[in-house]
């Protein structure tokens, strides 16, 4: 009996070290994003394609690096409208002048999907009153502003990537094309013939709300329904556990 408590403690005082030895060892090292952004760890993740680009439904493992990203479209303040009728190197130039850039789809997309991997920001099953996808863009006075759907959120804490503007990223649509690609939003003439009337009000459903909507333009395109935010690397915070 003395032998097996003497054997339990030697093990639970090992357990004990061995936590100590680790909020030491990682404590020095917090991965810290700039105010007004959130935090994606790095790892891979099931990148969801149900565009017809894709040839329907399919996934494909993507794996990232940890990055930072705008909690909301630019400008990333609650309350303001966001910014559209802006080319891809409008764009560009307004991340790099906030010490960021544009992000990649991948990084884009995951950030949309969420730690859970849905659809959608918010789940699997499109829902079109929790974002800004019952409004028809092409009537002006449609935009909403920043932090109007506080439900439009993904697991990440990042929100409006369904409805609202088509966003700008980094990647070119093809190796040969200036064109370039945007991710989601509510107006997508290029699949218009998803529409469908519900309450009174067209919603445009499927490819251009869900994480993995995407269609592209030249880079010197301006149009109003396409806007954009930023992302970053995370900056490594070192404290000195020696003082």
């Amino acid at each position: 009996m003395k032998k097996n408590k003497k054997f339990i403690h030697v093990i639970m005082s090992l357990l004990f070290l061995v936590f100590i030895f680790g909020i030491v060892y990682f404590l020095p090292y917090f991965w810290h994003c700039p105010k007004g952004m959130v935090f994606v760890p790095a790892g891979n993740f099931n990148m969801i394609w149900t565009s017809e680009r894709y040839g329907g439904y399919k996934n494909e493992t993507i794996e990232t690096d940890h990055y930072c990203i705008d909690k909301y479209e630019y400008p990333n303040l609650i309350g303001e409208f966001p910014m559209r009728i802006v080319t891809w190197e409008d764009a560009t130039k307004l991340c790099e002048e906030n010490g960021k850039r544009l992000c990649t789809q991948y990084e884009w997309q995951k950030a949309c999907q969420g730690p859970e991997g849905f659809i959608y920001p918010y789940g699997n099953i499109f829902e079109y009153k929790i974002c800004n996808t019952h409004l028809d863009f092409n009537k002006p006075g449609n935009l909403s502003r920043i932090g109007s759907f506080p439900m439009c959120k993904s697991g990440y804490g990042v929100y409006g990537m369904s409805g609202g503007l088509s966003e700008w990223v980094l990647d070119r649509w093809d190796i040969n094309s200036n064109d370039r690609v945007l991710k989601a939003g509510s107006y997508n003439p290029n699949y218009s013939n998803t529409q469908k009337l519900i309450d009174g009000k067209w919603v445009f459903k499927t490819i251009s709300n869900s994480c993995d909507g995407i269609h592209h333009h030249d880079k010197k395109t301006k149009l109003h329904d396409d806007g954009f935010r930023c992302c970053s690397e995370p900056n490594k915070l070192k404290f000195n556990l020696k003082k």
